[in-house]
């Protein structure tokens, strides 16, 4: 996708578990995500990374100038050609364990 406002929607090519990445490239000012289904609003500034289940959350973005972004999906049918399970829903714990693996064994953050 490139050079173009983002309308509210939800991806038909995702699965409804899996998290789709967003990376966003090139010059642009003002970026921004909208969330709706979940109320917030990301700053979505050229070199971002967005992690989401976007065939479960309405979403929209928009920028001023030159705006690429990819967009990576894991797909069902992959999944399946693969022979692999479709993965469970993420939750918060999920990625407070990772967070807290990556960390200094001195400076790990409290668990929420």
């Amino acid at each position: 996708m490139n050079n173009h406002q983002t309308p509210v929607h939800c991806d038909s090519s995702g699965g409804f578990k899996c998290m789709d990445l967003l990376a966003t490239v090139s010059p642009y000012m003002n970026g921004k995500m909208d969330i709706p289904t979940v109320s917030i609003w990301v700053r979505y500034s050229a070199g971002t990374m967005v992690g989401i289940t976007g065939r479960a959350l309405l979403h929209a973005a928009e920028a001023t100038g030159e705006r690429a972004c990819f967009a990576y999906y894991m797909r069902h049918n992959v999944l399946k050609h693969l022979n692999l399970e479709e993965p469970g829903w993420a939750k918060v714990s999920d990625i407070d364990d990772m967070v807290a693996d990556m960390m200094e064994p001195d400076v790990k953050p409290k668990r929420l």
